[in-house]
């Protein structure tokens, strides 16, 4: 069972999918509980999105590392050198030491 103390926002996608699916979600006083499938729907696209947030930014390393500018990524983004910079360079640089980029700070 997920730590119900942590509020939803600091919980892990699999937290989340897993605190929706138990009794003490369903016992909890907002109106009728309905099926929590929809929930469980949510956090499951969370984690696709998240999923691909990362693979972006690991292509986005590999062209930036195979020498392809900023505007190149830019474009290839559909938005601003400036925008593509700011999105992925501290990812990239937390990614190449190894580190995991916490979605909160992004």
């Amino acid at each position: 069972m997920p730590n119900t103390t942590k509020r939803p926002v600091e919980m892990t996608n699999d937290e989340l999918a897993e605190y929706v699916a138990t009794e003490e979600f369903a016992a909890k006083p907002a109106g009728k509980r309905q099926d929590a499938s929809p929930l469980r729907a949510i956090a499951s696209a969370r984690a696709t999105v998240d999923a691909a947030e990362l693979t972006l930014t690991d292509a986005v390393a590999a062209a930036r590392a195979a020498g392809f500018s900023w505007t190149d990524v830019a474009m290839m983004l559909g938005v601003t050198r400036q925008a593509a910079r700011q999105r992925f360079v501290e990812k990239i640089d937390a990614r190449m030491l190894g580190l995991r980029w916490n979605r909160e700070d992004d």
